[in-house]
């Protein structure tokens, strides 16, 4: 998930190799050089990487191709819609075909050199810009009011934020509920969340993404919950809870949350 930290983006990562020293040399040249990159976990095969991208929903996943049990490009068959970018880290350059054609962002043969590491993350930072420019569409000077375009089976839909009530995951799909009518589309949570966190919404849960200005009361007792304008209840995980509530401080006069 994407974060700022002042006014910087900070992209997390996960690291998928089963090579001790092949992991050591990536985080100390990420820890060393690229401050902005922050490592969420280090799985070694790709099950356990697949399961560490469900929970955690990274931005990047820097994934090595020959591993114990399943090639790393096996990643793509249980996962169909990334909301995640791929660079590859392998002592073989003999997959760079397949690594391609799965959509990467690089393909860096160890050992990796600071120089194509920092090439391979500034192509993440232009795709994540250049997608988040794409989607977020904002007036003429004068109209100020931002909107977001959706493309559903049979259209492509165009909301104003502020219409927009939540997102919910549905596998590799989201259901988008807006003040008057409900829409599925293709992408997923993931890609949501890159898109409008700087926009006024804040993941609550893991499938969830509200729209904080239709945030109407937040549950105290039992299991702890929100509601959005139209009623609906939405659980708050307790991983999430502490940044809801900071979040929610920007927006409120009342400081006493």
């Amino acid at each position: 998930m994407t974060t700022t930290n002042n006014e910087h983006t900070i992209l997390s990562c996960i690291i998928i190799d089963d090579t001790p020293q092949a992991i050591s040399v990536l985080r100390n040249l990420l820890e060393k050089y690229f401050t902005e990159v922050r490592i969420l976990s280090i799985a070694n095969d790709v099950q356990q990487g697949i399961t560490l991208i469900k929970e955690q929903q990274p931005d990047i996943v820097f994934l090595d191709v020959e591993m114990p049990g399943e090639n790393g490009t096996a990643l793509f068959d249980y996962i169909d819609q990334p909301s995640f970018e791929t660079i590859f880290t392998t002592a073989f350059p003999d997959y760079a075909a397949d690594a391609f054609r799965l959509k990467s962002i690089d393909y860096l043969v160890k050992p990796i050199k600071p120089s194509q590491l920092k090439e391979a993350i500034s192509r993440v930072k232009e795709k994540r810009s250049s997608s988040n420019q794409h989607n977020i569409l904002q007036l003429p000077e004068g109209g100020g009011e931002k909107k977001i375009s959706f493309s559903s089976m049979d259209s492509i839909e165009i909301f104003s934020l502020k219409e927009i009530l939540y997102c919910s995951a549905e596998n590799n799909y989201t259901t988008v509920v807006t003040t008057n009518k409900e829409i599925i589309v293709s992408k997923n949570i993931g890609f949501y969340e890159q898109l409008l966190l700087k926009h006024g919404f804040c993941r609550v849960n893991r499938s969830t993404l509200v729209n904080l200005e239709h945030v109407v009361r937040i549950e105290k007792t039992g299991s702890q919950e929100l509601v959005v304008s139209n009623g609906y209840k939405i659980l708050i995980s307790s991983r999430r809870k502490k940044d809801l509530l900071e979040t929610l401080k920007r927006y409120t006069l009342d400081q006493n949350i």
